[in-house]
């Protein structure tokens, strides 16, 4: 987690990390970056609780509330017009709800949510010779397609009850029918068809602090319509447990200086 949201980041060979015993943590890094260190490993030792996720993906034309990301493929909102936001979408004839995830994770541990349609087709065809005989087997090979939304996220506790949240956010889709190819089969030349699906891909990779109230909005094309544009937008909050014997045992060690 250090690697991923230190900030600002350190230049590479610049942070070294090392657990020489269980508990124990010592952390170089150049002194421009150590506040953002000791505030991280303080949150981490209070911290208790969960991250809660919270996602709303739009499908919508091209543009839309393009005033928001003025260019841009994620922007943080405040909790004001992160709401005129949403009822701007919501409340838009041509534009389409297509999700409403939630995702609960301990903090710094990857979570990973899809809604995905596996479609099994046929890529290939294996010979096998019969031995002895003159004949030989075709069987098929069947991969899978898989298409739909898929959210990989990270996130982390950090003071003044800010969250760090890492997240790619991937939309894919094949068009059908997939595209075929006809071949024939080895020495019986019976012919074979062979599918060769194409899979486009769509994927915006966005790494922010949040505070309380804020947002991140995603947009990417839609991989199925260059018209659309799917829009997502996340927010992260901390969620504490109730009960103060349920935190995490985190016993982090003395944080080693640099420069």
């Amino acid at each position: 987690a250090i690697e991923t949201f230190c900030d600002p980041a350190p230049s590479a060979g610049d942070l070294r990390i090392a657990v020489p015993t269980p508990g124990e943590l010592i952390v170089a890094a150049p002194a421009d970056a150590q506040a953002w260190i000791d505030d991280f490993l303080a949150s981490m030792r209070t911290f208790g609780g969960l991250i809660d996720v919270d996602l709303v993906v739009f499908n919508a034309p091209s543009g839309t509330a393009e005033d928001v990301w003025d260019g841009r493929t994620a922007v943080v909102l405040d909790e004001g017009p992160t709401r005129a936001l949403l009822q701007r979408l919501e409340g838009a004839d041509d534009t389409n709800r297509v999700q409403a995830p939630r995702i609960t994770t301990f903090p710094a541990q990857p979570a990973t949510m899809e809604v995905v349609q596996e479609t099994p087709y046929i890529k290939d065809y294996e010979f096998t010779v019969l031995p002895g005989q003159d004949g030989e087997i075709a069987d098929p090979v069947v991969d899978v397609v898989r298409t739909g939304t898929s959210i990989d996220m990270l996130a982390i506790p950090l003071a003044k009850e800010r969250v760090a949240v890492e997240i790619q956010f991937s939309q894919s889709s094949a068009e059908k029918p997939y595209e075929q190819f006809v071949t024939t089969l080895g020495r019986s030349g019976a012919p074979v068809t062979i599918q060769l699906p194409e899979v486009k891909v769509a994927r915006v990779d966005a790494r922010f602090e949040l505070g309380p109230g804020q947002s991140i909005a995603l947009s990417v094309t839609d991989p199925k319509d260059a018209d659309r544009d799917m829009l997502v937008v996340l927010r992260a909050r901390r969620v504490e447990r109730a009960d103060p014997r349920s935190k995490l045992d985190v016993n982090f060690g003395p944080v080693g200086r640099e420069r």
